[in-house]
């Protein structure tokens, strides 16, 4: 078999290889064959069940009526806020 991958995201795949053990981009990449190959659709593994869908979708609706609400945050404001709470600094 022969996957066309183009020098940047060949790259890519060395760095992860690197980072998370594998000898080689092939190896990494035979393992991730394997499991989709022992799994009878990625599709049920990663997908969410009705139960879970329905508590995201809750979650969702939540957060926009907080939006609607005028509740809602900068996300740069609320991400310094969540550093300061932790000790960080910007600068």
């Amino acid at each position: 078999m022969q996957i066309d991958i183009s020098p940047a995201d060949w790259q890519k795949l060395e760095q992860l290889a690197k980072d998370t053990g594998f000898e080689s981009v092939e190896s990494l990449i035979g393992e991730h064959v394997r499991f989709l190959a022992n799994h009878e659709s990625a599709r049920d593994i990663l997908s969410l069940d009705d139960d879970e869908l329905a508590a995201s979708a809750a979650m969702c609706d939540c957060g926009m009526a907080e939006l609607d609400a005028g509740r809602g945050k900068d996300a740069i404001a609320a991400m310094e806020e969540i550093g300061r709470q932790r000790g960080f600094s910007p600068e």
